[in-house]
């Protein structure tokens, strides 16, 4: 309750009337020079009240609180006696025991401690009332309160009547309070006040408080009344969290409080207090003083805790990689202190529930953190913070955390069928890497070395296939797509995946000629035979050897008498001539045969003993009287090896005849060739121009006696047929 008290005097008529009446009270300033300082110091007198007050006939100098200072504390006091002065002697005051039992002091005392300013009918009424309280009794004997026209019966502040509707004070009713001639009717009804309200102060303080699930609600109640206006602190702290800010609430007209807490479903500790009035403290002094009485105050409190509902929390798994399962990750739920509070594991949808989580004894945030990944997924690194878990068990709060797939290595590397096809440098193979589940595609190309970039790719069963060649591989054989299983057990390793692709076997056409004058006759003494090889379906940028070996035409005899031709493919075919020294070979039919290499691998090889262009006919050697000219050649440039089974030896020759009607070789240079007689219809013509008769005569027994060999080259021809 807040009373206002403002000052309200009402004039008297006969003031020498009461004056004769009134007696004459020593609650008046009393100052004992030289006295020792004890412990506390009346540093103001009557701070509020008034002079020269007559309160129920009995006169005093004043009435009114005082200030007394104890150290660095400075207290409201209201003097106990009425018969005494009080001292400012500095120290004069020191704590005694109290004298005075009365709750209403307390109450009282507490309540001028609060209020911010006092009006001077207050001062003068709270003044009355700590008399009443205390039994203070007048100079003469009988109590203040009391009413002298009847043999000074008590009276209080309610009987014989109420204080805050006395009769006008008089000689026959001298009860109330007088002021310089002035009724102080306000004094009197604050005084009916005040001890309305000392009384009600007075009672048993009582604070109750839940802990609801929004919120704290406090009742204050004082002899189980609620008490409404006044302030009530509420301090809060959260099960999990820090303490909240403390509220001061003034309690509403039923004496409550409420204080909305947002978290409250985590749990809490509330504990509500307010101020009651404590036990008075009294002061005296040595000698005859006027005792004193300060106010002191207790807490009443009390405290509720709401046990947080069990909390849940749902995590769900999801991969980056679709075709990749969820199904049996790990989590460990963690406390703010570090506590593994529960370990769930995903089910087939990735779900992994927390539930039933006891929140009281785990404070928040908590953590998530994945300890295992499903099978083909790498593991979150990053652990998740949840501030508070779910109270509704249907409806918890879903944490989704998403996993990359673990990969493996995978390599492609170009290789050939044969290792030394094609030029050093093997980049430009374009390969496509899909993977067959949901035809995610990959495109990598080969460097230098052959070898494409590394692919990180997830598990799965995927094809390898050539896309796109360098322009020189264009001929080269793809031997078809390749396939890969990535499994569990190639996690954190490197697959290597050779592509190989077929060198294709060269085409081989040729034929053996005698090089001076292009046909497929020699005589013994000449030393040299030419296969012209013309090859196609070649790799460009490799190095091919081929060897002529001359062989039997009948068997297949093999000879000591080989060749060997070496040249580097710019295109896809290529005519190259094959020189092979044949000195000492003896008369009949020989056949050329081709084995083509790359490095050490044969590619290709030719020996058709039927083939006709492969066959050379030894004829003896004619008697000549003169040299013909030799055909026109075109000279070929190559390099030429020439091999018998007794030695070997290396020639290097720089030309070789060529007639100029035959294609010319790409790389091939003969040695140069020593001009032989012409022979056969060339032979005749030049004899008849030289008028050598007998020459003719020769060539003509020369032509009959090669008649055999050419019919068993036309016979051998036929049967190939």
């Amino acid at each position: 309750m807040v009373v206002s008290l403002a000052p309200r005097p009402r004039p008297i008529a006969a003031a020498a009337s009461i004056a004769s009446v009134a007696l004459v009270a020593i609650c008046s300033l009393l100052v004992v020079a030289g006295e020792r300082a004890a412990a506390a110091t009346v540093i103001a007198s009557y701070e509020h009240g008034r002079a020269d007050v007559i309160i129920n006939g009995y006169g005093t100098q004043a009435m009114g609180t005082f200030r007394l200072r104890d150290g660095d504390e400075t207290h409201i006091a209201l003097c106990l006696e009425a018969d005494v002065a009080h001292s400012t002697a500095d120290g004069a005051y020191e704590p005694v025991e109290a004298t005075v039992a009365s709750a209403r002091l307390d109450a009282l005392l507490w309540w001028l401690d609060r209020q911010p300013s006092i009006d001077d009918d207050t001062a003068v009424a709270a003044s009355a009332l700590a008399w009443f309280y205390a039994g203070a009794r007048r100079s003469i004997g009988p109590p203040v309160w009391a009413d002298g026209t009847r043999g000074f019966a008590a009276i209080t502040p309610a009987t014989p009547e109420p204080w805050d509707s006395l009769a006008p004070f008089s000689m026959s009713h001298p009860i109330g309070l007088v002021a310089g001639g002035t009724h102080l009717d306000e004094a009197e009804r604050r005084v009916a006040e005040l001890h309305w309200l000392a009384d009600r102060l007075a009672g048993e303080w009582h604070l109750d408080v839940e802990a609801g699930a929004s919120g704290a609600t406090a009742r204050l109640a004082i002899d189980g009344s609620p008490f409404a206006g006044h302030p009530v602190d509420l301090s809060v702290t959260t099960v999990g969290g820090a303490p909240l800010p403390t509220r001061t609430v003034l309690t509403d007209p039923q004496g409550r409080v409420s204080l909305p807490i947002p978290e409250a479903s985590d749990g809490y500790v509330v504990t509500v207090s307010t101020v009651a009035p404590g036990l008075h403290r009294e002061w005296d002094g040595a000698g005859s003083i006027q005792r004193l009485a300060t106010p002191t105050e207790r807490t009443v409190s009390a405290s509720a805790e709401r046990r947080p509902d069990d909390g849940h929390l749902v995590v769900r798994k999801r991969s980056a990689d679709p075709t990749i399962g969820v199904e049996g990750a790990v989590f460990d739920l963690i406390d703010a202190d570090g506590a593994v509070v529960a370990t769930a594991r995903t089910d087939v949808d990735g779900i992994a529930r927390f539930t039933g989580i006891d929140r009281a004894a785990h404070r928040r945030p908590f953590t998530i953190v994945e300890t295992a990944a499903p099978p083909g997924l790498v593991a979150s690194a990053v652990p998740v913070v949840v501030d508070r878990l779910g109270t509704d068990p249907d409806d918890p709060p879903v944490i989704e955390i998403t996993n990359d797939p673990a990969t493996v290595t995978l390599v492609v590397r170009k290789t050939l069928s044969v290792d030394a096809a094609g030029p050093p440098d093997r980049s430009g193979f374009e390969f496509i890497v899909r993977r067959r589940t949901d035809g995610a595609e990959h495109v990598v190309v080969t460097a230098a070395d052959g070898v494409a970039a590394p692919l990180a790719l997830p598990l799965g069963t995927y094809d390898v296939c050539e896309s796109d060649v360098p322009a020189w591989a264009t001929g080269l054989t793809d031997t078809g797509c390749r396939t890969v299983d990535l499994t569990l057990d190639a996690l954190g390793t490197t697959i290597e995946i050779g592509y190989v692709n077929e060198v294709p076997e060269p085409g081989i056409d040729t034929r053996a000629t005698d090089p001076t004058d292009g046909d497929q006759v020699i005589e013994q003494h000449q030393t040299e035979i030419v296969d012209r090889v013309r090859l196609d379906r070649l790799v460009p940028g490799t190095t091919y050897r081929i060897r002529g070996d001359v062989v039997d035409a009948e068997q297949g005899t093999p000879t000591r008498f080989v060749g060997w031709a070496e040249f580097t493919a710019d295109g896809t075919d290529a005519t190259i001539d094959v020189p092979i020294t044949v000195e000492g070979l003896s008369v009949g039919d020989w056949v050329v045969t081709e084995e083509v290499f790359v490095g050490d691998v044969l590619v290709a090889r030719h020996a058709d003993l039927l083939d006709a262009d492969q066959t050379v006919a030894v004829v003896a050697p004619a008697t000549t009287t003169s040299v013909a000219p030799s055909t026109s050649v075109a000279p070929v440039t190559t390099t030429t090896t020439t091999t018998t089974t007794a030695t070997t030896t290396t020639t290097t020759t720089t030309t070789t005849a060529v007639p100029v009607e035959s294609t010319p070789p790409t790389s091939v240079v003969a040695p140069p060739r020593v001009t032989l007689p012409p022979t056969g219809g060339d032979a005749v013509a030049t004899a008849l121009r030289l008028g050598d008769v007998g020459f003719v005569v020769g060539v003509g027994l020369f032509a009959v006696a090669g008649l055999t060999p050419a019919r068993r080259r036309s016979e051998r021809d036929e049967a190939g047929r």
